[in-house]
C-alpha cells in the first residue's frame, strides 16, 4: 500500500526504511570481491538511513545531523580524521632549525626570504603574521601556499578552497578519485554553509558522482542541494526517481522499469517532506 501522510503511521514508514537499509549490507556481501558493487550497496544504505533521519525530523534538514550520518559507521569519523589528515604534503624536518633560520633572515631585514622559508618549512603561523605586515600579494601568496600544502583527500582542503571562493577539485569529476572518500568532503561543506558557493559545490559533487555511476550518492547530493525531483522522462531534469537513472524517452529505447524498492525510496522521501510541508508536491 502507498505511504499516505495522515493515514500511514510514521513509525511504519521509518521501520520500512530501516529494513531496506539493513538489507543493503547483504547486497554488498553478495557482491563479494567486486568493489564497485559493495560501494553502490553502501551508498544505497546511506540513502535509506538519510530517509529515516528525514522522517524522524519531519522533513527538516539539520546539516550537523546529516554530517554525523555521513561520518558514521566508517573510518572517517572525526577522531579518525584528525589522525588521517594531520600530515600535510610537506613538514619541516626540524622546527627549531627552521625557526632559527627564519629569525636570522628577519634580523638581516630579508623579509621575502624569511616568508619563503616559513612557507617551505610549514611555519604557517609565522608566515601569516609576517605577511599581514606586508603587501596584499604576499598575503595571497601565503594563503595559496598553505592551501596547496594540504592533501586533496583532506576535507580541510575542500573547506579552505571554498573560503577562497574557488570550486575544490574534490567535487569535480577529474578530482573525485584523488579526493578519496567523498563523504567527509560533503559533511565539511554541509556544516559550513554561508553562501551559494557551498550549494554549487554540493551540486558539482553530485554531478561528479553521477558521472561515475554512483546514483544514490549523486541523488543524495541533489537532495541536499535542494534540487527538485523532475518529471519522469524529462531530459532537462537531473533525476525524477531516487536511485534510478533518469529516463531518456527521446532515445527511442525502452528504459528499464524501476524496482519496487526504488519506487518506495522516492515515496518515503515525499512522505517525509510532506510531514513538514503540507503543500509539498
Amino acid at each position: 500500500n502507498p505511504f499516505v501522510p495522515g493515514e500511514t503511521p510514521k513509525s511504519l514508514v521509518v521501520r520500512h526504511a530501516q529494513t531496506e537499509a539493513e538489507r543493503c549490507p547483504d547486497t554488498a556481501h553478495a557482491a563479494g570481491e567486486e568493489e564497485e558493487g559493495r560501494r553502490l550497496a553502501e551508498d544505497e544504505a546511506l540513502m535509506w538511513d538519510f530517509l529515516v533521519l528525514l522522517c524522524q525530523q519531519n522533513g527538516v534538514l539539520v546539516p550537523s545531523d546529516v554530517a554525523d550520518l555521513l561520518l558514521s559507521d566508517s573510518n572517517d569519523g572525526a577522531h579518525h580524521l584528525s589522525k588521517t589528515y594531520s600530515q600535510s604534503k610537506h613538514i619541516g624536518t626540524n622546527l627549531e632549525d627552521a625557526l632559527d633560520e627564519f629569525r636570522r633572515r628577519l634580523l638581516a631585514g630579508r623579509r621575502k626570504d624569511a616568508l619563503e622559508l616559513a612557507c617551505a618549512r610549514c611555519l604557517w603561523g609565522h608566515a601569516l603574521m609576517l605577511s599581514s605586515g606586508m603587501d596584499e600579494q604576499s598575503r595571497t601568496y601565503v594563503v595559496n601556499r598553505f592551501t596547496a600544502s594540504l592533501a586533496t583527500p583532506d576535507p580541510l582542503f575542500t573547506f579552505y578552497t571554498l573560503l577562497l571562493g574557488r570550486t575544490p577539485s574534490s567535487v569535480k569529476p577529474e578530482g573525485l578519485q584523488r579526493a578519496g572518500n567523498w563523504r567527509p568532503h560533503l559533511a565539511m561543506i554541509l556544516t559550513n554553509q554561508n553562501s551559494k558557493a557551498e550549494s554549487a559545490a554540493i551540486l558539482s559533487l553530485g554531478d561528479a558522482l553521477l558521472a561515475q555511476g554512483s546514483l544514490c550518492a549523486a541523488h543524495l547530493c541533489y537532495l541536499l542541494a535542494h534540487v527538485q525531483l523532475g518529471a519522469y522522462g524529462d531530459e532537462g531534469a537531473r533525476y525524477s526517481l531516487l536511485g534510478t537513472r533518469q529516463a531518456r524517452l527521446s532515445s527511442g529505447t525502452m528504459e528499464a522499469c524501476p524496482s519496487s524498492s526504488q519506487l518506495r525510496m522516492t515515496e518515503v522521501y515525499e512522505y517525509a517532506m510532506t510531514l513538514g510541508k503540507q503543500d509539498f508536491a
